[in-house]
């Protein structure tokens, strides 16, 4: 094989890193951005591949590029304590369309005290998750979205009557509910897929809903995109919301890739730690959300 055929192979996962970078000129980006961490780690092995054929300092660069990206992503993995005494639980979940045994699902949510659930793919066959937990989650919300289902928000704290938000076209539910830190909203997004599917446009149609919501808003969700993405990043933004937790991963695409893609997103007057919960049915890992005010 030539020593420019090596380059050229070598040089592949250091471009795809770099265009993975620049998600404010094209979506591909947050494509890209999905695979931080094993294209990190192909341009470090890169950087190695290329050190006797190039210039140093171009085998430098290549190798602080890789471990700056690799290690960024490897300590966002890092789990922090979970909080032990809680003053909110968020349970955020995608169901599945596939998933119709909502018993299960409906004893781990009353096993965990939680006080709000987000869900998605709620479909005719799994919706009866939503009766079994009338009697303790009054407050409810559905909105219809796409084929494989629609979102919805369940809260123990009563819902504030004429708050309830439902963009169907866009994968939203959103609620106010009273709570002892006074009135806060509780939204649950379901984004599509990335570049080349909807996802970029589809969040730009929320973003002027989302900024709309006045007051704390806490935010659950299948993100189907990773933390370090423009889409999770301008949501924040119009929320003025934070994510909070490890990056846990909730979705092993193709059963090879496990990605952290479901979400919790809390003002920033909140803190709090993740749980990666069993799927339960879904191809979804539950998200468990234990939210304390910062003093």
């Amino acid at each position: 094989m030539g020593k420019g055929v090596i380059i050229f192979l070598a040089l592949i996962p250091v471009v795809l890193l770099v265009m993975g970078g620049m998600t404010s000129l094209h979506p591909l980006a947050d494509s890209l951005a999905v695979f931080r961490l094993p294209l990190g780690v192909l341009t470090i092995l890169s950087a190695a591949v290329l050190w006797p054929l190039w210039p140093r300092k171009f085998g430098m660069m290549l190798l602080a590029l890789g471990v700056a990206s690799s290690v960024t992503v490897g300590l966002s993995l890092a789990a922090p304590e979970p909080v032990a005494q809680p003053r909110y639980v968020l349970y955020q979940k995608n169901l599945s369309f596939r998933n119709t045994d909502m018993q299960p699902l409906a004893v781990d949510i009353a096993n965990r005290h939680a006080d709000f659930i987000t869900l998605q793919e709620v479909t005719t066959d799994n919706k009866v998750l939503l009766s079994l937990l009338k009697d303790s989650h009054p407050g409810q919300l559905f909105c219809k979205f796409a084929s494989v289902g629609g979102v919805g928000v369940v809260s123990r704290l009563p819902l504030i009557e004429g708050s309830q938000h439902c963009i169907e076209e866009h994968g939203l539910a959103a609620m106010q509910v009273a709570t002892p830190d006074g009135p806060l909203w509780l939204v649950s997004l379901h984004l599509r897929w990335p570049f080349p599917y909807g996802q970029a446009a589809q969040v730009q149609a929320l973003l002027p809903v989302l900024a709309s919501f006045a007051g704390p808003v806490f935010v659950g969700g299948d993100f189907n995109m990773v933390p370090w993405s423009k889409s999770v990043t301008v949501i924040e933004q119009a929320t003025r919301s934070k994510r909070i937790g490890h990056s846990n991963g909730t979705f092993r695409l193709k059963g090879l890739f496990n990605m952290p893609i479901d979400h919790v997103l809390v003002p920033r007057q909140f803190s709090g730690s993740v749980e990666s919960l069993e799927l339960l049915g879904s191809d979804h890992h539950g998200v468990e959300a234990r939210i304390v005010r910062i003093p």
